[in-house]
């Protein structure tokens, strides 16, 4: 009898003990120095995921989410485009949510999401000479490169770090940078 005590005491140790690995506050988490954006590819050594595995062990799968549906564009190759862009296809960990509140996205190995982000390098006017624009031609046209921004929710961890809720990111995510022209 008393060995059964001893595992239900163990068990009921051991399960409050998964919860939560630190009492790190989530509800004031921050953005490292280097994201300076809306949302961060960077996993910080604040990151929860034990708790986030906790929650997800119950999941038989693997969960991707994967929204690169993008691989197969159809466009010319050979033409060089105006605007430079970096493009980026790797896991997001921390978001600005709508209410600029920094949340925890659910990253782990059974379920991952990944967005293929885009951004200009030099967003805004062109008004130099352009791969295919001279100075002359910018006097009558406007040329900008602009980001195309997808309004994406992410599963991310509740403030009171209790459940997986969904939330949108304040101002969304870049997709693309296009090249639009316009006359003036």
């Amino acid at each position: 009898m008393s060995v059964k005590i001893l595992y239900l005491i163990i068990c009921a140790i051991a399960a409050t003990a998964h919860g939560k690995p630190s009492n790190y506050n989530y509800v004031n988490a921050t953005l490292p120095e280097d994201c300076k954006k809306n949302y961060c590819f960077t996993k910080t050594q604040h990151y929860p995921t034990e708790l986030i595995d906790s929650m997800l062990v119950d999941l038989d799968n693997s969960i991707s989410v994967d929204t690169d549906t993008t691989t197969k564009r159809i466009g010319d190759d050979i033409d060089s485009n105006d605007c430079e862009k970096n493009s980026y296809y790797q896991p997001i960990y921390q978001i600005i949510d709508e209410n600029d509140r920094v949340r925890y996205v659910v990253q782990s190995k059974k379920f991952k999401q990944v967005l293929r982000v885009e951004e200009c390098m030099s967003p805004g006017r062109l008004t130099t000479d352009s791969i295919h624009f001279t100075d002359t031609q910018l006097q009558y046209i406007h040329l900008a490169c602009e980001e195309t921004y997808l309004d994406y929710a992410f599963l991310v961890l509740s403030l009171d770090s209790t459940k997986i809720e969904s939330v949108k990111t304040k101002g969304g995510i870049p997709v693309s940078c296009a090249c639009k022209v316009r006359r003036l």
